[in-house]
């Protein structure tokens, strides 16, 4: 176990938790998801490295997985893949863009919580009420928005049961991956996996 590859992954305040811990341990590669942190402090764990000697990679590979609508991560990001290709370090990105709800997006996501009906239904009201333009991308925030009474006010079919509380609605984490603004997101796990398998 101990000569095998050490990988870490983390998103948000743990994404930059994982960035900062990789100046400290020895990891094959790291990937933090929609999260940077300052570029001042890579660079200067880096010259404190190369300082103190003793050989061994100055930062592991890093991959950086966030979102288009994040200008204030984006920046973050782009300042970290500079620091780190300026010291030659394997660096890549993946830039999560907004997507459209379709009328079966919900079904196919989820198709014990949202019937193909309700899933149907809920895209409809969405696209009545310009929570939709005309590509099918949410038009506002969904953190902000009160989608919500969309979705109770149009009386989709069991709309009773559709869980629509914070932290605990299916729904309200695929509208916030949809519109692509800070939201943890696996459709890129097999990238990460596959770009860390080349890094070992």
């Amino acid at each position: 176990m101990d000569k095998l590859p050490v990988y870490a992954m983390g998103a948000s305040s743990g994404g930059s938790f994982v960035l900062v811990l990789a100046t400290f341990y020895s990891f094959k590669a790291v990937c933090a998801q929609i999260m940077g942190v300052s570029p001042d402090f890579l660079s200067n764990s880096i010259e404190q490295k190369k300082e103190k000697g003793g050989g061994g990679p100055l930062y592991p590979p890093a991959m950086f997985v966030h979102m288009a609508r994040d200008k204030q991560i984006s920046q973050f990001v782009a300042r970290d893949m500079k620091v780190l290709e300026g010291q030659g370090i394997p660096v890549t990105e993946i830039q999560v863009r907004p997507a459209p709800l379709t009328e079966s997006l919900l079904h196919d996501s989820y198709p014990r919580e949202f019937p193909e009906d309700q899933s149907r239904a809920i895209y409809k009201a969405f696209k009545g009420e310009g929570f939709l333009d005309e590509n099918d991308h949410l038009t506002h925030d969904p953190r902000r928005s009160d989608w919500r009474a969309v979705i109770t006010g149009a009386k989709v079919p069991g709309h009773e049961t559709i869980r629509l509380a914070a932290d605990d609605s299916p729904l309200a984490e695929i509208l916030n991956l949809l519109y692509a603004q800070h939201e943890i997101i696996s459709d890129t796990t097999v990238d990460m996996l596959n770009w860390f398998s080349k890094q070992a």
